[in-house]
């Protein structure tokens, strides 16, 4: 599977119809591992690539999406590669197609300023930054880090062009189908299913997103695990049904991590089973 060319509007789409009266779902997901997470060194905008295991993660991604029959429409990612890697992966691509996925600054991870690349394991950090990473609602970022307060309107900024562009093709699609005179029974049926975006970035902009979407969180996400390749789903429904104004409060669907996990553990054990 190739991933689809990007389109004006900045959303790659696969050569589908769109689905007028079908909800828009957001698949959220976290990228997958790379060496300086493994370290446990701060990753803001450092351009690294997935590690081995990260590889595997964003592919367990993808076998899932798969074994639940989920295609999706559009990628769209962070411009960092660790972050276009795992959308290739996830969506069913190589990984030398990661170059082919459309991109999204507003994707981009937290800022760290000066400390990005710090080393938690071996490196004491100054109270500012020890003071905030022990309390993230209630401490502000260290001079020269991005605010979370700016993480959150990024995000906010995305769902809303997320819901524009849901809107555009909407109309179009609802302007061509007035124009044409007979559809199919196949046609219809193909297009009542959701129109599934896969968006790809990273923990802090990922949370940033989750806390728009569900104010009642009141910043729970910021001091809260997430760990990589987890996959969260949201739905916008069409207008006319029920609440159309605003994306659903997102759940976790799927962890990529503890499934890689567990597939590197099954092949160990069949390895041992064979010596």
């Amino acid at each position: 599977m190739a991933v689809p060319t990007p389109d004006a509007r900045g959303m790659s789409l696969a050569s589908v119809d769109t689905p007028t009266n079908a909800p828009l779902e957001l698949y959220l997901l976290r990228h997958g591992r790379t060496t300086v997470n493994s370290q446990g060194r701060l990753q803001g905008r450092t351009d690294d690539p997935l590690d081995q295991l990260g590889e595997a993660q964003a592919a367990a991604v993808g076998s899932w999406a798969s074994a639940h029959g989920l295609q999706f429409d559009a990628v769209v990612s962070s411009p960092l590669l660790r972050a276009r890697q795992t959308a290739a992966l996830a969506s069913g691509a190589t990984l030398d197609q990661a170059d082919a996925v459309a991109t999204d600054e507003l994707l981009l991870e937290m800022d760290y300023g000066p400390y990005d690349g710090f080393d938690f394991k071996h490196d004491k950090p100054d109270p500012a930054l020890a003071a905030f990473f022990a309390d993230f609602i209630h401490t502000p970022a260290p001079e020269g880090m991005e605010s979370l307060d700016h993480v959150k309107e990024r995000g906010a900024l995305f769902l809303r062009k997320c819901q524009d562009w849901y809107q555009g093709c909407s109309q179009t699609q609802s302007s061509q189908t007035q124009s044409s005179q007979t559809q199919s029974s196949q046609t219809q049926t193909a297009t009542d299913r959701p129109l599934r975006v896969l968006v790809v970035c990273h923990a802090i902009i990922l949370k940033g997103i989750l806390e728009d979407l569900d104010p009642s969180l009141a910043g729970s996400w910021w001091n809260t695990y997430m760990g990589t390749c987890w996959t969260f789903r949201s739905c916008l429904l069409p207008a006319g049904a029920g609440d159309g104004v605003a994306f659903q409060p997102a759940e976790l669907v799927f962890k990529g991590d503890e499934a890689a996990n567990e597939a590197a553990n099954e092949a160990a054990e069949r390895t041992r089973g064979k010596a």
